[in-house]
């Protein structure tokens, strides 16, 4: 009876990690938030909030990020990304990471 016990738990736990793997799996690497544009005169300059999920494929990220808003809303002169983990932390302010292409230069 008591080995019982253990393989029902083992089970459930087995199960759990299987859940919760599927889930991630299925997660988006990650989401905009909020974007924000603003004109003078000639210069344009864009910000964006992003909520990233998955952190391990972060590497091509900000590239990939870029060149989608570039390709749908065209080439600001200045294009901030501001990475956050949560939209929990989007509301206070905590940001994790912050990346900013100046096309200018």
């Amino acid at each position: 009876m008591y080995g019982n016990k253990k393989k029902r738990r083992a089970i459930i736990v087995l199960i759990t990690i299987l859940i919760m793997y599927i889930s991630y799996d299925s997660l988006q690497d990650y989401k905009v938030y909020s974007s924000f544009n603003s004109t003078s005169g000639d210069y344009r300059e864009t910000e964006i909030k992003i909520v990233v999920y998955k952190v391990h494929k972060i590497s091509h990220l900000y590239q990939d990020i870029a060149e989608k808003h570039n390709k749908l809303n065209g080439t600001p002169d200045k294009l901030t990304l501001q990475l956050y983990f949560s939209e929990r932390a989007i509301k206070q302010g905590r940001v994790y990471r912050t990346i900013i292409f100046d096309y200018i230069k």
